[in-house]
């Protein structure tokens, strides 16, 4: 599963948050979001089985510019449900 999002102006990534109604027995989910197919994470955000919410994911990226191409990837889902990524940002 992907989805995109076309960055309207310079942005800076603060901070994302997933949250999921049930994470699989089988394992963690785990996301990764990509600026121009290139990951913004230096560690992938992951919410582990015992978790329904999570602020994590060490960024590596202290600005996205205008133009850039976002895409969700789920990584890793194992059966998890009512899944929600939000990425915080700021202006430049």
């Amino acid at each position: 599963m992907s989805h995109s999002f076309r960055v309207p102006e310079d942005l800076v990534p603060t901070r994302v948050t997933i949250t999921a109604k049930r994470v699989g027995d089988d394992g963690n989910l785990q996301i990764d979001i990509n600026d121009d197919g290139e990951t913004i994470f230096d560690s992938n955000p992951v919410l582990y089985e015992t978790d329904t919410s999570r602020s994590s994911g060490i960024l590596k990226l202290d600005r996205i510019r205008e133009g850039s191409l976002l895409t969700l990837d789920v990584d890793r889902d194992n059966g998890a449900s009512d899944v929600t990524v939000q990425l915080d940002l700021d202006t430049a």
